[in-house]
């Protein structure tokens, strides 16, 4: 699984849609952002389906990200 150090406002992509920001830190908690195109579902894990059940067409395989500027930020 890929593992990423993000700041305050800082993003990643998935994919060519997909891109997520880091709205807000308060301790242990982040607030994201997720801008995706709006027929793709977006689900908090505990509520999507266990894995071994979801179909294999379906599942996204996750590809590095080039920084588009040093040090990773847009």
């Amino acid at each position: 699984m890929p593992s990423f150090v993000r700041r305050l406002n800082e993003s990643l992509r998935v994919g060519n849609e997909v891109r997520v920001v880091i709205l807000e830190t308060n301790g242990k908690q982040v607030r994201i952002g997720i801008e995706a195109p709006r027929d793709t579902q977006i689900l908090r894990a505990e509520l999507a389906p266990p894995a071994d059940h979801v179909a294999p067409e379906s599942s996204a395989t996750l590809e590095p990200v080039s920084p588009r500027t040093p040090g990773g930020r847009e």
